[in-house]
């Protein structure tokens, strides 16, 4: 599904846009799904993990235990595109063992430097 471009351009900038690997109502479920969890998460609803920027105002950034908060998480995570496209970039074996959801906040001014993140 990649080419060898697009691989060695995720291992020099720990990214990868691939165009059009999950759609339709499965798209539309996740979008859904991602946009209910950053709500609760910024309105402090549940549990979620925040960093205290100056001042000390919360700023959400995270949830753990995605695949519990909506099946469509866990769904995507086992996506054969999906699974197939992080193989080719990994270059071995791998299994989902975690999940989270992420959330780059608007105005949070936090750096965050490349990494592996979970469940991959």
């Amino acid at each position: 599904m990649l080419d060898q471009a697009q691989i060695d351009h995720f291992h020099r900038t720990g990214s990868l846009v691939v165009r059009q690997l999950v759609g339709g109502d499965e798209l539309e479920l996740l979008r859904l799904a991602a946009n209910r969890v950053e709500a609760d998460g910024v309105a402090g609803r549940s549990e979620h993990q925040y960093h205290i920027l100056p001042g000390g105002t919360l700023l959400y950034w995270r949830s753990e235990r995605v695949w519990e908060r909506d099946p469509i998480f866990a769904a995507t995570t086992a996506h054969p595109g999906l699974l197939q496209v992080v193989g080719q970039c990994l270059g071995h074996a791998f299994m989902p063992v975690a999940d989270a959801f992420r959330c780059s906040q608007r105005f949070g001014r936090r750096p965050e430097p490349w990494h592996q993140e979970a469940p991959y």
